[in-house]
């Protein structure tokens, strides 16, 4: 099943055009179809829904555009080898660690998808942070999921 920008905008509820200048910026991208023109339209899938809602996420934790796309591409790159199914069991969490000193353009230090809270490891493998921001990444996916049952 495919979703157009209007489709993806009302059941995540981020204004279409917004979507529509992230699409421009080349920050997402629909995987199935992008529109080259008057008279053609995104064809997002299912796993770019997951994928644009855990962008808008990272934008509201303070990363930039710019940061986020890069985990967004990295996000579009596992659709080719992860399920939705796959992802919710093997890592349940994206965990972002904020610096010390933050540079404006460079907020958060570090992301990385892990399958459990275990902050030593994570800690352990990183240094300079102050804080952590937590996205429970199977919620996320469950929350599209339920929205878009409601929605057909």
């Amino acid at each position: 099943m495919s979703y157009s920008t209007y489709d993806v905008s009302r059941i995540l509820g981020i204004p279409r055009e917004r979507l529509k200048d992230w699409i421009n910026h080349d920050y997402i991208y629909p995987s199935i179809h992008k529109a080259k023109g008057k008279g053609t339209s995104n064809a997002f899938s299912q796993w770019d829904l997951y994928g644009i809602a855990l962008f808008e996420k990272l934008l509201w934790l303070g990363l930039s555009r710019e940061s986020a796309c890069k985990f967004y591409y990295s996000w579009s790159y596992k659709q080719t080898r992860w399920s939705p199914k796959t992802l919710m069991i093997s890592y349940k969490y994206l965990v972002c660690l904020i610096p010390n000193k933050p540079l404006k353009k460079k907020p958060i230090t570090k992301i990385v998808l892990v399958m459990e809270l275990n902050m030593d490891n994570i800690i352990k493998k990183s240094s300079n942070w102050i804080s952590v921001q937590v996205i429970n990444v199977s919620e996320l996916i469950c929350e599209v999921n339920k929205t878009l049952l409601g929605k057909k």
